[in-house]
């Protein structure tokens, strides 16, 4: 119905309760009346206006709930709003259970409940539908988890139907006949009328009893796992209740569908025999019909043969099925539904089996055959055409036919979705280009349109967004009462978007006039669909790119909040809000109106991921998680580490369930952002766990190292916690000592095989490579600290801008090579190096700390050095003592300074001398804890406390 029409009637109903209301015999035939002309809008409006009104008719009291329930449900079946049929269902199930609430006793109520099994059936076999299409595992047990409440809520109200039902039939049945002596007409008329109730009131409690016993089978279906525990048990109830219907009740209707699905029950647990056997009985039972069969019970029978065929395919009892099918086929000639090409194709695929196990004469012989029987049906549309055409191209040209360009229209259709189902787009577009070609303007009329459709889809998957927005364009205008119109201008929106994106700037007003125009049409057209909101978050999406943040968020404000594009028009708002934001910030402009779009982002970022959890579309899947992101960033920007690690784990766990080859960037950023949220949150674990993902599959690329080197810091300082653990553990139990041995092996090990893996990138900048090198050192891998350090070298010999710092790092790093020459007790060839270098550095503070460590090894060996390497650490200690801040190394200088006092008082020629050296020794540690109890770490802290220990 028109819009304007609908508001017409809307007004004048209105106006109807309002002022004088119809009679109130009339009211009821009113009602009914909108209903058979399928005007639900118009009866729901009417009643809720009497609801208002408070002037619902005596008569409609008891009934006003399910009058609304029947009127919504007819509301529901002719919106073009998709979102809103399924507010209108749940609605309607809602005002069934209020009606029930209070007549759970009235003669109605047996419908009432019936109806409202049908429509959580609905619901739960739409939720089950979309499952089956979903790829996220997440989202797919969510759908299954809600399907199967679905169909669990249907059970009670199927059970309480059949009871009433039930009471109905009997109370029919044990009523006295009134039909007197059964001589007169009138007595005739009795009980025929008597007989045609009872018939009735039997159908409506067997239908309602084969719904219950369908209900375990259909909650069989949401398990993912069909060995699920639950599975077993829940068919085999099926199966008992269906058999006890179809024994109960052979000759009838619901006796006849509750065989049939006694053998989907039997194949769907293994009993694959069972199952044919009980396909074999229904197709009995239509020989026994004796008589023409109405459509739809031929197509039920067609059905059950088709099933019995497929399985005895499937059992190879080929020569059983050969010799039944083709009677059938014979039989059913002159009646050639979808379910009779289909028994074709299935025997053409039996043959092509028994092809195999042929001589090569022979199976030719049968190919042929084959080819020539699908040569005959490829021509006819049915469901099983795209099947036989595919089996025609597979093996005609092997069966020596070799014309096997698509000649017809369905051909080609069949070629072209082939080909899109593979991802082979450029194809897809050749053969719908041909179907387009050979297309009977009056015979294809109606599949044209959405060989159009897919033609404009598969040009824009193939990279041509011009071409696709023609098509699709020109389709939406030129047929927008087709099924496909509304669609055809979302994918032309879809197709201007990503050409505006590849379009030159200069050229770009061109693409925003088509983009606009295409909005503005759909906006128009259809106004009431969700496709509209879909326009209004492109024409949001066009004004982002262009900069207009306020303009985007004005658009994405006027989606419809009852449409399911909803929260995905509140997570584009909140994006938009973020960059206002973030453009404040970078700018140092953080005003009151640059916090209010932060939390306006935050605020509809929870929003828009709230709604899209509880949506059932597999587009929310992306909404979610985009909106898990931008507030786990955000969390971590606005100082909650604890609360950003709450969102990203959750996709973390997606990242490794999904197990990804390479990092796409939201996985990157996911990574990336987790680590620095546990690391803020200084959990350790956390972030080796997401570093080692992000080490595995990240990219090797600068943000991504330096998240990585985050993770290794946090490594090094474990490890060096473990040493001072180890350290500290010197006089205590052999258990002890032993578990801080171990805990510190691990912690060396954790830290060694992260920087095995790391060390190989090639984007790592200086830093980052000095402090690789440091822990390489440290952990005592020589090779790869040498290796590391060369690099270093390397590295900053080739830089163009000698950056002092970097000079810096240089220095060190030729200081650290040095070291590692002394770790190698090379103490010679490092002293005359390291001399070398203070000549061309004499101010350089890394060198001289490395020639004061050489010194003190030498004096291990000899300790006649002790005394030069005590006044070493002293004149550095000295030089560093007038620093306010103390360098972290300063206090490896004090600690080695006491340690070569140490020395000097165990190889001291007398005790006096030797109780001197311990003092200076003691004086200098004490002190120095007494000023900076925490030094730079805990495993110097320890080695000063046992240093302390040895010296009394």
């Amino acid at each position: 119905m028109s819009r304007c029409l609908r508001t017409l009637l809307l007004v004048v109903l209105a106006w109807t309760i309002t002022s004088r209301l119809p009679a109130a015999e009339l009211q009821q035939e009113f009602v009914d009346g909108l209903r058979k002309q399928d005007l639900g809008e118009m009866a729901v409006f009417y009643l809720r206006g009497l609801e208002t009104a408070q002037k619902i008719p005596a008569s409609m009291s008891e009934t006003f709930h399910l009058e609304l329930a029947r009127s919504l449900q007819v509301a529901a079946g002719n919106t073009e709003n998709v979102d809103e049929a399924e507010h209108l269902r749940v609605e309607t199930r809602d005002q069934l259970e209020m009606f029930l609430k209070d007549h759970a006793s009235h003669e109605q109520a047996a419908f009432a409940f019936d109806t409202h099994g049908v429509l959580s059936l609905l619901i739960g076999s739409e939720s089950l539908k979309r499952a089956a299409g979903q790829k996220d595992a997440q989202r797919k047990e969510l759908l299954l988890t809600q399907a199967r409440a679905a169909f669990e809520e249907a059970r009670p109200r199927f059970a309480e139907a059949a009871k009433l039902f039930k009471a109905r039939y009997d109370a029919i049945s044990q009523s006295e006949d009134d039909s007197g002596d059964g001589k007169s007409a009138k007595a005739g008329s009795a009980r025929k009328r008597r007989a045609q109730k009872l018939a009735f009131a039997e159908d409506d409690w067997l239908n309602s009893r084969f719904n219950l016993a369908m209900i375990d089978y259909h909650v069989a279906q949401t398990y993912s796992d069909p060995k699920h525990a639950d599975v077993k048990p829940l068919l085999e109830k099926a199966d008992k209740s269906l058999d006890a219907i179809s024994h109960g009740y052979p000759g009838l209707l619901p006796g006849l569908l509750a065989h049939y699905w006694t053998g989907r029950v039997n194949e769907q647990m293994g009993n694959l025999e069972k199952a044919v056997d009980i396909y074999d009985e229904v197709t009995g039972s239509e020989a026994a019909e004796g008589k023409a069969l109405n459509s739809g019970l031929a197509a039920f029978y067609a059905q059950n043969f088709l099933q019995r065929v497929k399985l005895l395919n499937q059992l190879n009892r080929r020569k059983e099925l050969f010799v039944e099918a083709n009677t059938w086929l014979d039989e059913n000639s002159q009646r050639k539904t979808d379910h009779y090409y289909g028994v074709v194709v299935e025997v053409a695929k039996a043959y092509i089996k028994e092809a195999e196990t042929q001589p090569e004469a022979e199976q030719k012989k049968t190919m042929g055959k084959v080819v020539k029987g699908l040569r005959d049906i490829i021509k006819i549309n049915s469901s099983a055409q795209n099947e036989a055409i595919l089996l025609y191209r597979k093996y005609g040209k092997a069966a020596g036919d070799e014309s096997l360009e698509a000649a017809t229209f369905d051909e080609a259709v069949a070629l072209a979705d082939a080909a899109a189902a593979n991802r082979d787009y450029k194809e897809a577009v050749t053969a719908y280009e041909r179907a387009v070609e050979l297309q009977d303007q009056e015979k294809d009329k109606e599949r044209l349109t959405a060989v159009q459709y897919h033609l404009a889809l598969a040009k824009l998957q193939s990279g041509d967004a011009a071409g696709s927005f023609a098509v699709a364009d020109k389709l939406s205008r030129e047929k927008p009462n087709a099924k496909l119109a509304p669609a055809s201008a979302v994918l032309a929106m879809s197709a201007a978007q990503a050409l505006y994106a590849a379009t030159a700037p200069a050229d770009r007003p061109a693409v925003e006039q088509q983009l606009n125009g295409i909005v503005e049409y759909t906006i128009q057209t259809w106004p009431n669909r969700a496709e509209s909101d879909d326009a209004r978050i492109a024409l949001g999406r066009l004004k982002a790119m262009q900069g207009d943040l306020p303009g985007a968020i004005t658009a994405y404000e006027k989606v419809n909040t009852a449409s399911d594009r909803f929260p995905q028009s509140q997570s584009l708002s909140a994006l938009a809000h973020l960059r206002l934001y973030l453009t404040a910030k970078q700018a140092k402009k953080v005003d009151d109106a640059a916090t209010q779009h932060r939390a306006q982002a935050q605020t509809l970022y929870g929003q828009a991921l709230a709604g899209a959890l509880k949506s059932t579309n597999a587009s929310d899947e992306a909404v979610a998680a985009e909106c898990r992101l931008n507030l786990g960033e955000m969390l971590l920007e606005g100082n909650e580490p604890r609360l950003a690690i709450e969102q990203l784990s959750i996709l973390e766990t997606k990242i490794r369930e999904s197990n990804p080859q390479s990092l796409d960037m939201p996985q990157l950023r996911t990574l990336v952002s987790s680590v620095k949220a546990h690391a803020a949150n200084k959990n350790m674990e956390g972030a080796k766990a997401s570093g080692d993902l992000l080490l595995q599959l990240g990219q090797d690329v600068p943000p991504v190292n330096l998240s990585l080197l985050t993770v290794l810091r946090m490594l090094r300082d474990a490890y060096k916690a473990d040493i001072a653990r180890v350290i500290e553990s010197a006089n205590a139990t052999t258990d002890e000592i032993a578990a801080a041995q171990a805990a510190k092996e691990k912690s060396k090990a954790a830290l060694s095989d992260f920087l095995a893996k790391l060390a190989p990138r090639q984007q790592l900048g200086l830093p980052e490579l000095v402090t690789i090198g440091d822990s390489a050192a440290e952990t005592g891998q020589t090779e790869l600290a040498k290796s590391t350090y060369q690099r270093v070298l390397d590295t900053g010999s080739k830089a163009e801008n000698k950056d002092p710092k970097a000079a810096q790092a240089l220095i060190r790093v030729q200081a650290a090579l040095i070291g590692l020459l002394r770790m190698d007790r090379q103490f010679d060839e490092a002293l005359t190096q390291v001399d070398a270098l203070l000549k061309t550095v004499p101010t350089a503070l890394d060198p001289q700390i490395e020639r004061a460590r050489i010194l003190q090894g030498m004096a291990e060996d000899n300790p006649a050095k002790y005394a030069a390497a005590t006044a070493e650490w002293a004149k550095l200690r000295s030089a560093l003592q007038r620093s306010v801040k103390k360098p972290p190394v300063y206090y490896e200088i004090i600690y080695n300074t006491a340690a070569c006092l140490a020395g000097q008082a165990k190889n001291a020629s007398d005790q006096k001398a030797a109780t001197e050296f311990k003092k200076q020794a003691n004086q200098l540690l004490k002190g120095t804890l007494a000023l900076a109890p925490d030094l730079n770490g805990p495993d110097m802290v320890a080695q000063f406390n046992t240093l302390i220990e040895e010296l009394k």
